[in-house]
This record gives structure tokens, C-alpha cells and sequence, in this order.
């Protein structure tokens, strides 16, 4: 199983036509919030089930504020990370993602791509494929492969 992780994709979706030209097709893409209006088309654009959040500027959006994923052996709490207070550290996440017995959280917002483990729980920003803000400024996103046992293996890529 191959899973995309997106975020802050901000109502442009040429960053994800150029992700999927490269990769070729997902089984999941999860996006991580701030969409702005374009789910349906990500839908169509990537042909399989897509999770979605609802980040700080999809106003009026019907995705939920948190969700829960579960792929192989993993159980992941994904949500964009406003509301957590992602700004500030990753302890509101962490939190969240262990009183839900998760082994992982996904989360957006800052634009800025990360992947560390914190306590036994794999925590993981895709950056942005729009407007990141890390130092070098290149595009991210994050694939996650399933092998057959159930374990992912996880890599930060960039456009």
C-alpha cells in the first residue's frame, strides 16, 4: 500500500500533478487541511480514497477538525494543527495522538516538512507543495509504504 501525505496545498493543485507524474498512483492520499475548496478534485485528480482535515482556512469545509486512519499496524490522529497548538511544539499532538492509542500523528499548518518520533509516536509534517517556509523553501509531501506485514516505511520528498 502506498499512502500520499499533503498539506497547505492552498486551492493549487500543480504541485500535487507534478507529485503524482513522478510517483505514479496512490491507494490513499491523506491531505492535512487547508485545501481551499479543491476535495473533489483532489478526488478525481487521484482516483482512490482520500482523507481529509479541515484546516484553519477552509471556511465552510465539512471535513472534520481531527480523524483517525488506520493503515497496516498504524493508527494515525491526523488534523491540520491549529488547534493543537502546533506553533508552539508538538505536545498538544502527541497528547491527542496517545489518549487515542495512536502510534502516529499527521499534522500541517506550518508549512514546514518534519518527521521525529516523540515518545513512541511518529510525528509527521508534509510541509507544503505551495508555500513552504523551511530555510531551503523547496516543495514536500510525505509517501508512506505498507509492506505486507503491515510496517511503513516513511520518507519526506521534495519537488
Amino acid at each position: 500500500m502506498r499512502i500520499l501525505v499533503i498539506s497547505d496545498t492552498h486551492g493549487s493543485m500543480a504541485g500535487v500533478e507534478r507529485v503524482l507524474e513522478k510517483h505514479g498512483h496512490f491507494d490513499m492520499v491523506i491531505h492535512l487541511g487547508d485545501i481551499i475548496g479543491q476535495l473533489k478534485q483532489l478526488e478525481k485528480m487521484c482516483g482512490c480514497i482520500v482523507k481529509s482535515v479541515c484546516g484553519n482556512c477552509d471556511f465552510g469545509s465539512e471535513s472534520p477538525i481531527a480523524d483517525i486512519v488506520e493503515f497496516g499496524k498504524n493508527r494515525a490522529l491526523i488534523t491540520h494543527g491549529h488547534y493543537y497548538d502546533c506553533n508552539w511544539g508538538i505536545d498538544q499532538l502527541c497528547y491527542a495522538a496517545d489518549g487515542n492509542q495512536c502510534n502516529m500523528v499527521m499534522y500541517g499548518h506550518t508549512h514546514v516538512p518534519e518527521m521525529i518520533e516523540n515518545e513512541g509516536i511518529l510525528v509527521l509534517n508534509p510541509g507544503s507543495l505551495t508555500r513552504p517556509r523551511q530555510m531551503n523553501r523547496r516543495k514536500s509531501y510525505i509517501i508512506i509504504e505498507v509492506d505486507e506485514k503491515g510496517t511503513a516505511d516513511t520518507k519526506i520528498h521534495y519537488l
